[in-house]
């Protein structure tokens, strides 16, 4: 189980920096698109709402990536402390590109701290959205990964019937 779970882990972490990383980079690019905007004070009462608007989107953006992030790290670590002894399993190009997206992340919630276009700033981040706790997400995240393995580990030594059985556990309601 352990060798399967290092590779969903670490297609995990390269799937989630490819998309989210796209997902990122349109953010980033999303920026400068209201920044270069119109630079005029707002015409009407409904102009001034609606910069305010998408600036308030593109923050919850922001924070939803960061959330992400966070809750990736903080699984894969929880699994990688649980059954690998602590030890970072991400092969080279993985780490790599999670490097990158978690930069890319970052340099975005520094740009959310400083930019505030039209609004004063405020005295704390929202919380990003979504009724589970972190700590409920990072269980979740960690429990599913290491079904996936157990899956996975199952079906390569011919047991279907306990992966079936892992698969039923999780469709059930």
């Amino acid at each position: 189980m352990l060798l399967c779970l290092v590779f969903i882990l670490n297609g995990q972490a390269h799937e989630v920096a490819r998309v989210e990383g796209l997902r990122a980079s349109a953010t980033f690019y999303w920026m400068g698109a209201l920044l270069g905007g119109p630079h005029e004070p707002p015409t009407s009462d409904q102009d001034a709402q609606e910069r305010r608007d998408a600036w308030r989107l593109w923050r919850t953006v922001v924070d939803r990536l960061i959330a992400d992030v966070r809750v990736e790290t903080a699984a894969r670590v929880s699994l990688e402390r649980r059954y690998l002894a602590g030890h970072d399993v991400l092969f080279p190009d993985v780490a790599t590109a999670w490097a990158e997206h978690v930069d890319l992340v970052e340099r975005l919630s520094d740009l959310a701290g400083v930019i505030t276009p039209g609004e004063p700033a405020k005295a704390g981040r929202r919380k990003p959205c979504g009724s589970d706790s972190f700590d409920e997400r990072v269980g979740a995240l960690a429990s599913r990964l290491a079904d996936d393995a157990r899956v996975r580990a199952y079906e390569v030594l011919g047991d279907r019937v306990r992966a079936v059985s892992i698969i039923e556990r999780r469709l059930r309601p």
